[in-house]
């Protein structure tokens, strides 16, 4: 079974841009732009667009419902899309994993991340594909709601990661999750200059 659907997860509006808890809505924007995707439509919990990459037909989407309400959106997709759960990725971030690393998960638990908590409990299972993109953990004086809503000051480290997260995105889609996790689980990757730059610019947006 293929995927048909990739969805980021994050915050709406211009407070929450760039920020670490947004790992998942920059990727998608990476993406859909590198791949040249259709125009994005909103509606009024999420936005999508369409993409199509080696012949494969996808959905990028980003649910606007603020992160903890983010199942509500994405359980509807699938319904009207009839796209079965094993048939979606969805990227987050990750509190456990140093900014920079990234890892697969095809199922299991959220280790406390609402998005992904919202997106179990709508759709009643947690048989999904996830790309963890790490974003370290803050410093004891620092409460965790405030450091994932703060813009990442190891900024080179973050991009290294996004970088790391949209190759590991492709890997899944062509070769599987398995050869993904295989290939990044272990793997820290320092971005090149001219992909930081670039990608530097993609998070402005």
């Amino acid at each position: 079974m293929g995927y048909r659907i990739i969805v980021g997860l994050g915050n709406p509006g211009k407070l929450y841009e760039s920020t670490r808890h947004n790992a998942g809505f920059i990727l998608c924007d990476m993406f859909s732009q590198k791949h040249h995707a259709d125009e994005w439509i909103t509606r009024p919990d999420y936005t999508s667009c369409n993409i199509r990459v080696k012949g494969q037909s996808l959905v990028v989407m980003k649910p606007l419902s603020y992160m903890n309400r983010s199942g509500f959106p994405v359980a509807r997709v699938l319904r009207e899309k009839s796209i079965c759960p094993e048939e979606m990725i969805v990227i987050h971030d990750d509190l456990d994993l140093d900014s920079g690393r990234v890892k697969i998960k095809i199922d299991g638990g959220t280790a406390g991340h609402l998005g992904l908590q919202s997106i179990i409990d709508c759709i009643d299972t947690d048989k999904f594909t996830r790309i963890r993109v790490g974003i370290g953990h803050p410093e004891d004086d620092v409460e965790s709601r405030t450091y994932v809503l703060s813009k990442p000051v190891d900024a080179v480290d973050f991009l290294a990661g996004l970088q790391t997260a949209e190759s590991a995105l492709e890997t899944i889609l062509f070769e599987g999750a398995i050869a993904a996790m295989n290939r990044y689980n272990q793997r820290r990757i320092k971005p090149k200059d001219d992909e930081t730059s670039e990608s530097t610019e993609t998070m402005k947006r």
